[in-house]
């Protein structure tokens, strides 16, 4: 006995839309639990209050499963099988209830949207991936048992570009840092080397077509916080430099409120410090190099500047942590 599931989930703000192509389970007609005693299945949860290494070490076996088979594929792939470890029963010995379909659904969106998130923070090379749309067909058949589970994920991806517009990006990328090596005998030296090194090539740019990842940023010259974001952290990531991007809110004395904004936190010497990039090369010329949460620049605290946040982002996400970093600067002893 088999049936197969279809649903598109689009997320745009991450709202949810699924459409059911096609339902069999005429061979499952008893409304019982079963005789084994079945057991709806139970998700490892995994919630942390503070950032270890990547976005990846705060999700669970099955979101994990999804971002490894993710951040493994070749550029401008569409789609993907996905075997996830805690797989999803719904019922035994009768047709699962809408309830039961939806709780389904909810969990796979969820999962999903979580291993895209944390995908598209730790992996810049994922320029490619429109995180934010996606769409997935799902199977769901009943064992000898007659437990109803899901037996098959097939992932399909949004892409940002065409496919060959895709392959000439990644090859323009790798003829842009061949041999890139940053000067300089410390990491700190080497961190600072890599922000000039993208301050002197890129032009700040709200309107560039790739504005929002590392082909702008390293191929087109052009771009905006998160891409200069993206390939400080790519540069960093080659140069065997611990470099994490972290999304939030910018505020200024322009906008009080804040706005959208994207920059890193470098690791040395077992703790993280705060690089801009953006501001470093658009308003204040490497102020905002190896700071503290403490470190004032422009009259401003840069913990009270820069505020980690998911953005905008509504729908399934768990909240992430982000990292901290120290309240003074590098090299400044209290």
């Amino acid at each position: 006995m088999r049936v197969t599931k279809s649903f598109l989930s689009a997320f745009l703000a991450f709202a949810l839309l699924f459409g059911l192509l096609s339902c069999d389970l005429s061979s499952l007609t008893s409304n019982d639990q079963g005789a084994n005693g079945f057991t709806p299945t139970v998700y490892t949860e995994v919630v942390k209050e503070l950032f270890e290494t990547t976005y990846a070490d705060q999700l669970s076996p099955n979101e994990r499963a999804i971002y490894d088979a993710v951040t493994l594929l070749p550029a401008g792939t569409t789609s993907v099988d996905v075997t996830i470890p805690e797989t999803p029963a719904l019922c035994q010995g009768r047709n699962p209830s809408d309830e039961e379909m939806d709780k389904l659904k909810a969990d796979i969106s969820r999962f999903t949207a979580n291993a895209l998130y944390a995908a598209w923070l730790d992996f810049p090379t994922l320029f490619w991936l429109d995180h934010s749309k996606y769409s997935y067909n799902m199977e769901v058949a009943g064992d000898d048992d007659g437990v109803v589970k899901l037996t098959k994920l097939t992932l399909n991806l949004s892409l940002t570009a065409s496919a060959g517009e895709i392959a000439s990006q990644t090859e323009a990328l790798a003829r842009a840092v061949a041999g890139f090596t940053p000067l300089g005998t410390t990491v700190a030296e080497k961190v600072a080397y890599i922000n000039t090194y993208l301050t002197s090539r890129i032009e700040y740019d709200l309107d560039a077509p790739n504005r929002s990842g590392v082909i702008g940023a390293l191929v087109d010259g052009k771009c905006v916080c998160e891409g200069y974001a993206r390939a400080f952290d790519y540069l960093c990531e080659k140069a065997g430099i611990d470099a994490v991007c972290i999304p939030g809110y910018g505020i200024t004395e322009d906008k009080p409120e804040g706005e959208g904004h994207m920059w890193n936190a470098v690791a040395l010497d077992g703790k993280r410090y705060g690089v801009d990039v953006t501001w470093n090369d658009t308003t204040w010329e490497n102020a905002y190099l190896l700071v503290g949460a403490d470190t004032v620049c422009h009259d401003t605290a840069f913990g009270t500047s820069h505020k980690p946040s998911m953005l905008t982002l509504e729908g399934p996400h768990k909240s992430f942590a982000f990292p901290a970093i120290e309240k003074l600067g590098y090299g400044i002893n209290p």
